[in-house]
């Protein structure tokens, strides 16, 4: 899988760290086609209407 360079520059000293979320990447879905499913990867998704809410707050250090 092709990894942003944020994925590199942010890999550690943040929580979750990298080797965290790619764990529960692996251990989260059944099988190959969840992978796919706009329920566990929303960027993916081809429409969003069906999701729930998301709140996302962002700040500039």
């Amino acid at each position: 899988m092709a990894q942003a360079r944020a994925a590199y520059d942010y890999a550690e000293r943040y929580l979750p760290e990298a080797a965290t979320l790619q764990w529960v990447f692996a251990c989260t879905p059944r099988d190959d086609a969840d992978r796919g499913d706009g329920r566990f990867v929303p960027l993916k998704a081809g429409d969003l209407s069906g999701l729930p809410s998301a709140m996302v707050a962002l700040s500039v250090a």
